[in-house]
């Protein structure tokens, strides 16, 4: 298809933080014995029809061998239940406790209390729903924190009220990685209570970022062809699994995770002093960035009596400082559209055709916007 004429349209933008001891021998009144009568013990004897009483080792406790995790478990079972195996949750409690110290394992188990009050903590945040729910982890999905993957599913699926009371301390947070926010968490986050004082800037550590994917639309490679288009879908119906189907799903969230790290690039590729690092909540970030994808300019081709119409996708970058305020702001769109495109059969059945995102890192825009935003901490 050729181009036909363009026609500026404005992008709409939606909301989307574990002996015995031998008496003594009197031998002044009897005869010298040999050494052999001395050292060897008299034979034993049995009246007949009797039998000699055996005394056998206490049984070994099996908590003394059993795991943290299954410690955990069984307790939360008798905490919801009353009982486990017969124990109630107090008989368990003490036996576990015993065994663990026996065993050494006192320590480790109050580091296992720590990250269950953290989850228990977690459970109810923004970044909860950013994390597990969306998994919108931006580097990895690992987590810093003892027995994570020990108590994260029992904990969010509730503990019971006694063992609660037994494990959960104030003050223990988890060590999430990078998260990509939507606006509706940032504003719950932010308004809610969740976060308190910002975390303060270890000195000459690199800047903290925050990103925050304010666009109205998810672009997919799903009905990709070749390297020119994108299909198009609305950002507010990524957290439903049967939204379309559960490819789409999956393919709509990793292209949103995708343009989080097109956009984090035009930061970490820049080449700018200290370096860039991603933030995991807005109390840990020294620059909320946030950012627009959005269908900048439409432009028709047609092809005998069929038209469509391409959108020019661009982005629009707004950074602020989150300690003073101050903010700076770039965009990154085209200066021409293609003369002839190619263009897939069936391209409009999931929603409408865009264009492949604009060169953002490694332009000179992007590496002054960066300095720009290192010039903010110069002194730190």
């Amino acid at each position: 298809m050729r181009k036909n004429a363009i026609i500026p349209a404005l992008a709409a933008l939606m909301m989307l933080s574990g002996c015995s001891a031998g008496g003594a021998q009197d031998t002044t009144s009897a005869p010298a014995a040999t050494t052999s009568a001395l050292t060897e013990p008299a034979a034993a004897t049995t009246a007949p029809g009797t039998t000699t009483a055996v005394t056998t080792a206490e049984e070994r406790d099996p908590a003394l061998d059993m795991s943290m995790k299954d410690m955990f478990l069984n307790l939360n079972v008798a905490s919801k239940t009353g009982k486990y195996l017969g124990e109630t949750f107090e008989e368990l409690y003490v036996r576990y406790m015993n065994a663990l110290e026996k065993t050494g394992r006192s320590t480790e188990w109050e580091k296992l209390c720590r990250t269950v009050s953290a989850v228990y903590d977690f459970a109810g945040t923004p970044q909860k729903k950013l994390f597990i729910d969306c998994g919108f982890a931006l580097t990895s999905a690992d987590v810093d924190a003892p027995y994570y993957n020990d108590v994260i599913k029992p904990v969010l699926n509730g503990l019971g009220d006694s063992l609660r009371e037994k494990m959960y301390t104030e003050g223990n947070t988890l060590s999430l990685p990078g998260l990509l926010w939507l606006p509706e968490e940032y504003d719950e986050y932010v308004s809610g209570g969740f976060g308190g004082e910002i975390t303060p800037r270890k000195k000459g550590g690199k800047l903290r970022v925050l990103l925050i994917d304010k666009s109205e639309t998810i672009t997919s490679q799903k009905d990709k062809i070749g390297k020119y288009f994108y299909n198009s879908y609305d950002v507010g119906a990524v957290r439903s699994s049967d939204w379309f189907d559960s490819k789409v799903y999956e393919d709509a969230k990793s292209s949103l995770l995708d343009r989080a790290s097109k956009v984090y690039r035009v930061l970490s590729l820049s080449g700018v002093k200290p370096g860039f690092v991603l933030a995991a909540t807005p109390s840990e970030a020294d620059i909320i960035l946030e950012y627009e994808c959005s269908d900048g300019t439409a432009q028709n081709y047609s092809s005998g009596s069929d038209t469509l119409t391409l959108w020019l996708t661009e982005f629009r970058l707004n950074a602020v400082n989150n300690f003073t305020g101050e903010s700076a702001d770039v965009r990154f769109g085209y200066s021409e559209s293609p003369e002839t495109v190619q263009i897939p059969a069936g391209a409009n059945r999931y929603g409408a055709l865009v264009s492949p995102f604009p060169e953002m890192a490694g332009t000179p825009e992007g590496k002054a916007f960066a300095e720009t935003l290192a010039s903010w901490f110069t002194n730190d």
